[in-house]
């Protein structure tokens, strides 16, 4: 199978990151691994990328403790600078994660515990964030973090304030082993031939809502690669694992109602994915289709 090029089937709103980048003009932080590299579109037009702020005085700057990190078990640490010449409010709900990966930058799906408000950030005034892999622990010296599930590669931190809008981004990599996608742990399946049915422990049936069915497709001629970062951030994305079992083509997964948070093909769609009715993803060694049904 081939990976496919699938820059030209999304609308104008998913765009961001199919190989268009803003230019950041000539300034440069000679200080950053990733001097001299535009920031890009991917984050939005609102973003201001630590890498491409030669002086951070007029910016809103994202400075990360550490842009190269030795293993995905260690944390990582920001301070938001404020060097503009106004307070701003920081927005401290659902953290901007993003995955560089196959050439692409992909958001990493949120989670209800990242949700913290907001706060005043006054005029040369400084706070301290921290991201750490999964349950890990968070740095302490930090005044908000979060935690993420990840592997070894290159990622992106991003922190929104308003008024004036700016997205604050650092990148920076890390080293290790890299992700491998597994079913959750509170997955009850069943196995009807080639076919695995999934629930989750607190699931009833009479509160089904949606079912998702992944199908394996190993034969495809294209497919979009997909990071298994963006998966083990969502249930039902991560039951796509048990169609490595041998024999296995079909996976459905019954859930109750998300709520606000987003469904499968959601979220691949606001990580930076295509959802049209074709797409097949690969993640690892997995091709497969989405279908979703409400009940």
């Amino acid at each position: 199978m081939r990976r496919r090029d699938f820059c030209g089937v999304l609308g104008s709103a998913a765009l961001a990151g199919c190989g268009g980048l803003l230019d950041t003009g000539p300034d440069s932080n000679p200080d950053s691994r990733f001097a001299g590299e535009p920031c890009t579109s991917a984050f939005g037009g609102d973003a201001t990328c630590y890498h491409g702020v030669a002086n951070r005085n007029g910016d809103l700057v994202l400075v990360p403790d550490r842009e190269q990190v030795p293993a995905p078990s260690e944390p990582v640490a920001f301070t938001l600078e404020n060097g503009l010449n106004t307070g701003v409010r920081v927005s401290l709900t659902f953290p901007r994660v993003y995955r560089l990966f196959e050439g692409r930058w992909f958001r990493l799906p949120d989670r209800r515990q990242d949700q913290g408000g907001s706060a005043d950030l006054g005029e040369g005034e400084s706070m301290r964030f921290g991201l750490a892999n999964g349950r890990g622990s968070i740095p302490e010296d930090v005044d908000w973090g979060a935690g993420k599930a990840y592997g070894a590669g290159q990622f992106a931190y991003g922190v929104w304030a308003s008024n004036p809008d700016v997205l604050a981004v650092a990148r920076f990599v890390v080293d290790g082993e890299s992700m491998t996608l597994s079913p959750p742990g509170d997955a009850k399946t069943t196995r009807s031939g080639s076919a695995i049915e999934i629930r989750d422990e607190r699931f009833d049936e009479r509160d089904h809502s949606l079912t998702t069915t992944f199908s394996a497709r190993p034969n495809a001629e294209e497919t979009v690669a997909v990071p298994p970062e963006v998966c083990h951030g969502q249930w039902e994305l991560r039951c796509i694992a048990c169609l490595r079992r041998e024999g296995v083509s079909t996976v459905r997964v019954h859930t109750e109602d998300r709520g606000f948070f987003r469904t499968p093909l959601g979220w691949l769609d606001a990580a930076g994915a295509p959802t049209s009715d074709d797409t097949v993803y690969e993640v690892g060694p997995t091709a497969f289709t989405v279908t979703e049904r409400s009940v």
